[in-house]
C-alpha cells in the first residue's frame, strides 16, 4: 500500500512543508461548495456579476454556456459557428469569451468559451457547463465526500507532495494530458486486461462499452435491462478492477451500448452525431467514493478511498421498468 509520509501529510494549503520539503507550498486558489444534481457535480459562480449555476464536466473538453442563458449573463457570442455534441445530439455553437467569471475567491477574465444549445430551458437545467480546458492551468481536486471542489497551484512540489491531505492513496498518468488534451484519461485493469478510461465527472455513473466488456470477459449482474434516448445500460459484474493500489473484486458496472442518433441541424444538412465510444467511463459514483487530485502540471491522477462504494449501476427504478 502507497502511504504518504510524516511530512507530506504536514503541508498546509497556502503554507509550505517544514525544512525537509520547504520548497512545497500549494496555493488555494479556489473552494467551492459542490451540490449534486441528477448525478452531476454543480458549483454557483459568478458571470459578469450574475450568479450562475455550473456543471463540472471533466470529460467535456470545452466549455459551453447555454442560449438561453447567455443573454442574461451578458455573454455575447462572435459570429463564429461551430457545432458541438450535447446529449447524444449535434447542436449548434458559437465562440464566446466571458468578460469575468468568479469562483470563489478567483476571478479570471476572457475565458473562452461557446455558446451552444437554442433559447428554450429544460426544466431543472444547468446554465453552463465547466469543461477540462477551464481547468488546465491549475490542479483540481474532488472531495465529494465533503461536498468541495477546490482549484489549487502547487509551487516547487515534487511527485505526492501535492497530496497534501495524507495517508494511503493510488496514482496513475494521465494519458490524456501527456498527448497535450484536457479531459483525464487513465489506464485501469479489468480482468487482468488494461482498459483505457475516460474520467468524466458529470457521468452520474460509471459504465464500460459493450465490446470491451466482450473482450474483457463478464457476466450477468441482478437487474433489469435500462434503457434511454440514446443508451442502453445493462449491469454486468466483472471479476476485478484494479486502479494502480486500489483492487476491488466482483465488481458491478453498467454496460453500454452506443447508438448511432441523426440531428437535422439549421443548414438542413442531415449530420451524424458522433459520440466517442470510450472503452470506460469512471463517472461521478467513482469521484463519490474518492479524494482525487488531478495533477495537471505532473500529468498524473491521485486519488484515496474515502467510503461507500466505488461503482454505482444503474437499477430499472432510474429509467422505469422495460422488457427483455
Amino acid at each position: 500500500m502507497r502511504v504518504l509520509g510524516i511530512l507530506v501529510a504536514a503541508v498546509l494549503i497556502g503554507g509550505a512543508c517544514d525544512a525537509a520539503r520547504a520548497a512545497c507550498k500549494i496555493n488555494m486558489l479556489a473552494e467551492l461548495p459542490v451540490h449534486m444534481v441528477a448525478g452531476q457535480p454543480r458549483v454557483t459562480v459568478i458571470v459578469n456579476g450574475h450568479e450562475a449555476e455550473a456543471v463540472v464536466s471533466t470529460g467535456a473538453q470545452q466549455s459551453m454556456v447555454r442560449a438561453w442563458a447567455a443573454k442574461r449573463l451578458e455573454v455575447f457570442a462572435f459570429n463564429v459557428d461551430a457545432e458541438m455534441v450535447m446529449r447524444g445530439t449535434t447542436v449548434p455553437a458559437r465562440g464566446a469569451e466571458l468578460g469575468t467569471i468568479q469562483l470563489g475567491k478567483l476571478t479570471l477574465k476572457r475565458a473562452p468559451i461557446f455558446v451552444a444549445g437554442d433559447d428554450r430551458r429544460d426544466r431543472g437545467e444547468e446554465d453552463m457547463v465547466l469543461g477540462s480546458n477551464f481547468f488546465s492551468e491549475a490542479d483540481l481536486e474532488f472531495d465529494l465526500p465533503h461536498n468541495t471542489l477546490r482549484i489549487l497551484k502547487p509551487e516547487g512540489c515534487k511527485d505526492d507532495e501535492v497530496l497534501y491531505w495524507g495517508g494511503a492513496y493510488s496514482v496513475v498518468p494521465s494519458k490524456s494530458a501527456a498527448e497535450g488534451q484536457h479531459e483525464p484519461r487513465l489506464d485501469v485493469l479489468i480482468n487482468g486486461r488494461k482498459v483505457e478510461a475516460l474520467l468524466a465527472s458529470a457521468s452520474f455513473n460509471s459504465f464500460i462499452s459493450a465490446s470491451t466488456a466482450q473482450s474483457v470477459g463478464s457476466r450477468p449482474a441482478p437487474g433489469a435491462k435500462v434503457e434511454w434516448d440514446v443508451l442502453r445500460r445493462r449491469p454486468r459484474t466483472f471479476d476485478s478492477v484494479v486502479i494502480d493500489q486500489e483492487a476491488l473484486k466482483n465488481v458491478t458496472i453498467d454496460v453500454v451500448e452506443i447508438k448511432q442518433v441523426f440531428d437535422q441541424s439549421a443548414t438542413g444538412r442531415r449530420l451524424a452525431a458522433q459520440i466517442r465510444t470510450d472503452s470506460m467511463v469512471l463517472g461521478a459514483d467513482f469521484l463519490a467514493a474518492h479524494r482525487l487530485l488531478i495533477a495537471n502540471d505532473q500529468h498524473r491522477i491521485y486519488f484515496t478511498y474515502e467510503k461507500g462504494p466505488a461503482f454505482q449501476p444503474s437499477t430499472p427504478d432510474d429509467a422505469g421498468p422495460t422488457k427483455e
